[in-house]
């Protein structure tokens, strides 16, 4: 810099730096020297504004940070707060599996070793399961029924409750699976509930069509009988599956 006896200047990286001072008149030059010692200063880190998500989402994570060190290389490092991290960017994303509140800290260190950190909230929802309890059926009375059901949630780390509702008053608990044998026919609505162990409640329903079967019937043998003979009949009829009475 020329001209001035009292400049400024930024110095872009910590060290040691000699400044010199030269006056020059018409005829001659003198100069001095100082020595100007740059401490290192760590980086200033904003992880970015709390926020909430639904377990299962993809969340995506900006943050920033200042360092009058312009020259310095930096280390970035996540640490998402359920044991995940992630390194080498400002804006990585993250999958929650199960809901809760997390404290998300992002830290910046430059080569001197220099760190800043700084923490955000997260709040992820739960999310209920989404139940599929199957395609609607047609049965007979008295026919053994199979039932497959399924269902997801995102939340991967969540226990479920499993309950089936045959429609007809019976239930059944425990499996995904079950098998039901209708007694009589009509027209029934099978329901499908899993409720997670943060009581999220998902449910499906089907329906059931059971058709009535008519008894079978057995007139007994041909016979050949002489004329004016008594002719004894000899005939019978299946149990109908609902337990009606035969006439």
């Amino acid at each position: 810099i020329g001209g001035v006896l009292s400049p400024t200047h930024i110095y872009a990286d910590d060290g040691v730096y000699t400044a010199t001072l030269t006056v020059t008149d018409d005829d001659d030059a003198s100069s001095d020297a100082l020595v100007v010692t740059v401490n290192n200063v760590p980086p200033e880190v904003d992880a970015g504004p709390d926020q909430v998500a639904n377990e299962g989402d993809e969340v995506f994570f900006a943050g920033t940070f200042t360092d009058p060190g312009v020259l310095d290389p930096h280390t970035v490092e996540w640490d998402f707060g359920d044991g995940g991290t992630a390194s080498g960017t400002l804006t990585p994303t993250h999958v929650y599996v199960e809901d809760g509140v997390y404290g998300v800290t992002l830290t910046v260190t430059d080569q001197e070793g220099a760190w800043d950190s700084d923490t955000l909230t997260i709040t992820v929802n739960n999310v209920a399961p989404t139940v599929y309890a199957g395609p609607d059926r047609t049965v007979d009375e008295g026919a053994s029924v199979f039932m497959v059901g399924s269902f997801t949630d995102p939340g991967a780390e969540d226990t479920h409750a499993v309950e089936w509702d045959f429609g007809d008053g019976a239930t059944a608990s425990g499996a995904l699976t079950a098998t039901h044998v209708y007694v009589e026919n009509g027209v029934y609505t099978v329901t499908l509930t899993v409720v997670d162990d943060d009581g999220g409640v998902g449910s499906d329903f089907w329906i059931v069509t059971v058709e009535n079967v008519a008894p079978v019937v057995d007139a007994g043998p041909d016979q050949a009988v002489a004329k004016g003979a008594t002719v004894t009949l000899d005939g019978s009829g299946s149990s109908d599956p609902d337990g009606d009475g035969l006439t």
